[in-house]
């Protein structure tokens, strides 16, 4: 890094302000902190310079964010909550990174008070502390050796709609650890924390006999949802042991069905990409608790899906039927695409032509097999 600077020098070269931060990033990764201190006191000269420069080189949040950052991993928390006031001081509006990188510093030497001042500074600032914010201010509070307020706040994270989803969504194991320890602490979970179980089980590919268990929990408790059964679904679908015709009836029919879930695109796109990509069936859909499937339009559903509703159904009774079952399993499997199909049909919704050239597809594929 000191050859590249050192030639841009001797070059004339007039860096911008993302050559700098890139030249700031690459001194601290490297472990050269007083280079990276160095570069960023010739940047804040350079863009002082002139007006034109300035607008050229100036620092930005990202290079205050690095810098702060670099003072946090440093446990330097007052170096780090200077930067912070120098970027306040210089125009720049700190983001919520930016604080909880403050407070982060600041809970490695243990000072709680001073991680309550910058969580607190968030809102002051008008904005919301996100996950990371309540898991620096309760991870502070515990390993100061105070419990119980670490309790008290990750009950009022809780109650403030912030979910634990990171320790919810590792591996299954640290995921339960985190739900055992949110009933401890008297905290009923809702659906969302049952979805996020079961997805934590599909990423640890602890087997659908897991996800069926926390699903079972989930219906005790009373909190079954769509999330919670597409989950049920992808785990099914993903296992493998049983054909597409007996996961619909399985999950969609005697789970979904019965409590009024109606279907989405996203069920229907998970039962085509199990017969298209079954290979990167989880990966395709492995954010499928958080992802938001655009809501189908109401507008012409019927001319829109009717030719892919009436291919798989061509599809379907050309196949005949056999009394070993192989054939006839088949056919049980467009079948049951197609019920999907028909029940979107019937909700006055309207696909994509890439999704009803999907479903014509999935179809072939299922009635050749």
């Amino acid at each position: 890094m000191l050859q590249v600077r050192s030639m841009m020098e001797s070059r004339n070269f007039l860096p911008s302000t993302v050559t700098y931060n890139n030249l700031i990033h690459g001194f601290i990764v490297a472990g050269n902190h007083a280079e990276a201190v160095e570069t960023f006191q010739a940047m804040m000269a350079d863009a002082a310079s002139s007006l034109d420069r300035r607008s050229q080189c100036a620092p930005d949040l990202a290079t205050y964010n690095i810098l702060i950052d670099m003072y946090a991993k440093l446990s330097d928390a007052t170096s780090a909550a200077q930067m912070l006031d120098q970027m306040t001081k210089h125009g720049i509006a700190p983001d919520v990174v930016s604080f909880n990188t403050v407070m982060d510093a600041y809970r490695r030497i243990g000072d709680t008070e001073n991680v309550r001042f910058y969580f607190d500074a968030i809102g002051r600032q008008a904005m919301r502390p996100t996950e990371v914010s309540h898991n620096i201010l309760i991870s502070a509070y515990g390993f100061n050796g105070e419990p119980g307020i670490a309790q008290e706040l990750f009950k009022q994270m809780y109650a403030k709609g912030v979910y634990p989803r990171r320790g919810l969504q590792g591996d299954f194991a640290g995921a339960m650890a985190m739900f055992e320890r949110m009933q401890y602490s008297g905290i009923k979970p809702d659906a969302r924390i049952y979805a996020m179980l079961m997805q934590a089980a599909v990423r640890s590919s602890v087997g659908l006999a897991k996800v069926d268990d926390v699903f079972k929990m989930a219906e005790s408790d009373g909190h079954v949802n769509r999330d919670v059964c597409h989950w049920l679904m992808l785990a099914a679908l993903a296992d493998g042991t049983r054909p597409l015709a007996e996961v619909v009836q399985a999950v969609y029919v005697d789970e979904m069905q019965i409590r009024k879930i109606a279907p989405t695109v996203q069920t229907l796109d998970m039962l085509i990409d199990a017969v298209m990509r079954p290979s990167r069936l989880l990966e395709l859909h492995d954010g499928l608790v958080h992802q938001k499937y655009r809501t189908l339009s109401k507008m012409g559903y019927a001319g829109a899906v009717g030719g892919a509703g009436s291919a798989i159904a061509a599809k379907t009774s050309s196949v005949s039927t056999n009394v070993d079952g192989g054939t006839a399993g088949k056919s049980a499997n467009a079948s049951a695409l197609e019920r999907v199909v028909r029940d979107l049909q019937t909700a006055g919704h309207r696909l994509s032509d890439r999704q009803r050239s999907r479903i014509a597809a999935a179809a072939r594929r299922l009635s050749a097999q």
